[in-house]
């Protein structure tokens, strides 16, 4: 079993996205990836998506929450 964690985020600079990808592949996710997207408004944006056990979902998505702007 794998959990998907996802977040579209389009107010952060490219470094801070590879930085959260670093930091939360060294904290346990399987994989990290980032997806180019069209936000609303036409703003473009990166869909950041993270692999991970469940047993490590919860400590991984207060990364995400700690290391990116997104909302949820």
């Amino acid at each position: 079993t794998v959990t998907v964690l996802e977040a579209q985020i389009d107010d952060m600079p490219a470094q801070g996205l590879a930085f959260t990808a670093e930091r939360l592949l060294a904290s346990g996710a399987l994989d990290v990836y980032l997806v180019p997207i069209l936000m609303k408004k036409g703003r473009p944006g990166s869909l950041l998506s993270v692999l991970c056990s469940p047993a490590d979902a919860d400590a991984l998505e207060r990364l995400i929450f700690a290391e990116t702007t997104t909302f949820g």
